[in-house]
């Protein structure tokens, strides 16, 4: 059975106090760092995560217009609300609903004057 990401994030967060749940956050900003040296420089010796060399070529090659930078601002302002006991599951949702656009250089769906809009229960009249 595959997993979904809501498994992923609910292991995650099953598994993790929150200083595992930052370095989860730190783990994805390297990777994401890795995307950024490898789509400047084509270089693989200045890759943290070599091992995940072919994973970070592909992503280079098909998502050149990710906007990576963005995605480091986004985890950069979550990690306070980790250490607030804001909702893991729910963060990390946000982050990919975010990502999802963003790697793909367009803006994420829900502005950011508008985050409350996340909120699952939320719909609108």
């Amino acid at each position: 059975m595959p997993l979904n990401f809501r498994s992923i994030v609910q292991d995650w967060q099953s598994s993790n106090n929150i200083e595992g749940l930052i370095a989860i956050t730190n783990l994805i900003e390297m990777y994401i760092r890795d995307l950024m040296v490898y789509r400047e420089t084509q270089n693989k010796t200045f890759m943290t995560n070599i091992d995940q060399l072919e994973s970070i070529q592909k992503f280079v090659g098909a998502l050149d217009d990710a906007r990576l930078e963005e995605m480091i601002d986004h985890l950069d302002s979550y990690r306070p609300a980790l250490q607030q006991n804001v909702n893991p599951k729910l963060i990390f949702i946000v982050l990919a609903l975010r990502f999802s656009n963003l790697m793909r250089g367009l803006d994420p769906y829900i502005s950011e004057d508008n985050t409350w809009n996340h909120i699952p229960a939320y719909t609108e009249l």
